[in-house]
């Protein structure tokens, strides 16, 4: 009997794998594309971790070929054993995106983009020869994602690496554009509000930049991470910027909403996620301006998708928005 229960617990799994397979077939989705929804847990670190082996730290920055008399060496890897596979001359401006934390026989080698016209090449050159140089910023454009994507430290996807993965939503400015398509696709490069740089796929960026607060009748609704500052004329009347205070505009007073904001504590945390689904069960009714904030999806009810929004906006998959 248990040697029994044992092997239908064991061969359930393949069945249903073989199941799932067949009904994937018969409606023509082998070939698809698929998304995959990857947890997200509390402290996880921002940066991704670094491939095993050698000890590198992933950046965005321009350098200048500092050699002296001959043009500079890009290699094919971190070491003088590579073959050479381009020359960069005297002052050229390279795109560097990773930085040797060791050493190889003395050497720290840097990976590094060398672009001439239409000719990209990626490899390695010694940093001994690579000058420092403030980016040169050709455009600057506000841009929005349309959905959540990768920032990565260079262009394309075969030779560059995820620094952070961006929620829907996120404002950022194009500071350069590539004219060249690399792994299918038109890379700008950008700049994030705290500075950070990187590469994102154009075509997950719209023109525009995020509202942060609407006048709607008494109430002054803000999206979270929003400031005084960021409401022209407004004054904070106490020391809370969360759902619940008030503030005056140009000598007008109104309400404030914190969208996600359910105590009034002006943060988005799982406390308020919380509030929302104990009010969906009936466990704890909210009430009051707490109602307000808690319709984040602004239909007038407080549903399993206000839950949804705030939760996601924690997990950074989709940040809430006006």
């Amino acid at each position: 009997m248990y040697k029994y229960q044992y092997m239908q617990n064991v061969s359930a799994p393949y069945s249903e794998a073989r199941t799932t397979k067949k009904a994937y077939i018969n409606m023509g989705l082998m070939e698809s594309g698929f998304n995959f929804i990857v947890p997200v847990f509390e402290n996880m670190p921002v940066m991704a971790s670094p491939r095993p082996g050698r000890i590198t730290t992933l950046v965005t920055d321009n350098v200048k070929v500092t050699t002296q008399n001959s043009p500079l060496s890009i290699r094919s890897g971190p070491s003088t054993g590579y073959n050479i596979i381009a020359k960069a001359n005297i002052g050229a401006t390279l795109i560097r995106i990773e930085k040797a934390e060791d050493a190889y026989d003395g050497i720290y080698w840097d990976k590094v983009i060398y672009i001439v016209g239409s000719q990209i090449t990626i490899g390695y050159a010694t940093r001994e020869y690579l000058g420092e140089i403030q980016t040169t910023q050709t455009v600057n454009e506000p841009k929005i994602t349309t959905e959540m994507c990768n920032l990565r430290n260079g262009p394309g996807t075969t030779e560059s690496r995820v620094k952070q993965v961006l929620p829907s939503g996120t404002a950022l400015t194009v500071i350069d554009k590539m004219n060249i398509a690399i792994d299918g696709h038109i890379w700008y490069r950008v700049m994030l509000t705290d500075g950070t740089q990187g590469y994102v796929s154009s075509a997950f960026l719209q023109n525009g930049t995020i509202e942060k607060y609407k006048i709607d009748g008494t109430y002054v609704k803000i999206i979270p991470g929003t400031s005084i500052a960021d409401i022209p004329g407004a004054v904070l009347n106490g020391n809370v910027l969360g759902t619940g205070a008030s503030i005056t505009i140009d000598g007008v007073g109104y309400n404030l909403i914190v969208l996600g904001d359910v105590n009034g504590d002006g943060n988005i945390t799982p406390a308020d996620y919380v509030r929302i689904k104990n009010h969906i069960m009936g466990v704890t009714p909210i009430d009051g301006i707490y109602t307000v904030g808690a319709d984040v999806n602004g239909d007038g009810n407080i549903t399993p998708a206000d839950y949804v929004r705030v939760k996601n906006h924690i997990m950074d998959v989709i940040k809430i928005c006006l």
